[in-house]
């Protein structure tokens, strides 16, 4: 009866018994159900072990969502094709090459205070607790899809300048009259609703679009996840949008 019982709590809401939590956890269910009387006492890896016996398990879900762009096949063809090797049908020759642009903003740059111990004779390493604050940096980085290469750095700062400056810079100031680069991230409003956004950024011109903007993203996975797009000045789209 005790199984039973505590199946039938892990499928419903904590909220629907006054609980502050959104999910349930092994733990809290092993709380709550010695706080009904369901059980004297029990352990978290009991109920675990109870819940990962059922053939159902309703209070697990998964997310998921798809496409509403009728013509995604279309676009998302373009970019695997570029992966693979080739565009317009035709496979892209020794000097042309598919970059993947992105950064990784917010990095905290800190400083132990003093120097780490190594280990010695009935001693573990010692590290400092205590640190120094230096700011926060960026991580700007280059794929070289077919060629596996990452070519990355620090800088204090972001934007078009910091990005086509140094190394990384230099393959995208090289390859800028065929780059187009997409960013599809979402934006939560003071709403309380979550919009996501597609930008689009033309090395060449140094330009940034905002393609468009929608609460029903046409593209399945994190909404962050940059694209990378080949053209020349004869085949340059005339747009996007979703």
């Amino acid at each position: 009866m005790a199984v039973v019982t505590v199946k039938a709590l892990a499928c419903e809401l904590p909220a629907e018994t006054g609980v502050p939590l959104s999910r349930w956890s092994a733990p809290d269910l092993a709380a709550e159900a010695v706080a009904r009387g369901v059980v004297e006492s029990i352990s978290a890896s009991t109920v675990r072990r109870w819940l990962a016996g059922d053939a159902l398990k309703p209070w697990q879900h998964r997310s998921w969502i798809y496409p509403r762009d009728p013509d995604f096949a279309a676009k998302a063809a373009r970019a695997l094709d570029l992966y693979a090797g080739f565009f317009d049908g035709e496979p892209l020759g020794e000097n042309e090459f598919v970059v993947c642009a992105d950064e990784k903003t917010s990095i905290q740059a800190r400083c132990r205070c003093h120097p780490t111990l190594p280990p010695d004779k009935a001693r573990m390493m010692r590290v400092e607790h205590e640190y120094e604050r230096r700011g926060a940096l960026q991580y700007l980085a280059a794929y070289d899809v077919h060629h596996a290469r990452v070519i990355g750095r620090l800088e204090p700062k972001t934007g078009i300048k910091p990005f086509t400056a140094g190394r990384p810079g230099h393959v995208l100031t090289v390859q800028a009259h065929a780059i187009l680069a997409i960013d599809f991230a979402h934006v939560d409003t003071v709403f309380l609703r979550r919009l996501y956004v597609l930008v689009v950024i033309e090395h060449d011109r140094r330009h940034v679009y905002l393609v468009g903007i929608t609460a029903h993203p046409p593209e399945p996975g994190s909404p962050s996840r940059p694209a990378t797009y080949s053209w020349t000045s004869a085949t340059r789209p005339a747009g996007f949008g979703f």
